[in-house]
């Protein structure tokens, strides 16, 4: 096996589908107005008539709802927030941690990154034996 590190994935489209569910499911949770999903007419009135019209897709969603939001949905923001800042601390240390691996391979060991993929651990052990006797 070898133990030059696989290729670095930094997964941006996972965090953001993340970030997307959640960001997209409180607007819909808090500014949807249900009472009005299923309607086919509004009624309101104007100039002290009253009118019908279709709902509009405009007519479902108040943005002003987000100022006032429940305690419980604020909470499961904050979890939500911190899971996510999580993952994102681990997946930077995991990146430093892959960075310093290829830094050892590159200036302690003298492997350039094309030849990374094709050292096995067998060569590892060797090379750092020879270049640790060398630098003595």
């Amino acid at each position: 096996s070898s133990l030059a590190p696989s290729s670095f994935s930094f997964s941006l489209p996972k965090y953001s589908q993340f970030l997307f569910i959640v960001c997209f499911s409180v607007f819909i949770v808090t500014c949807l107005r249900f009472n009005r999903l299923f309607l086919d007419k509004i009624t309101y009135v104007k100039d002290n008539t009253t009118n019908e019209r279709d709902v509009m897709f405009g007519d479902l969603f108040d943005q002003t709802r987000l100022l006032h939001m429940s305690a419980l949905l604020v909470f499961v923001l904050l979890v939500a927030l911190s899971f996510w800042l999580h993952r994102v601390y681990l997946t930077a240390r995991r990146f430093l941690q892959f960075w310093e691996i290829r830094n050892f391979y590159h200036h302690a060991l003298g492997i350039s990154t094309s030849q990374m993929r094709n050292v096995t651990m067998g060569r590892d052990s060797g090379e750092a034996g020879t270049t640790a006797q060398k630098d003595h």
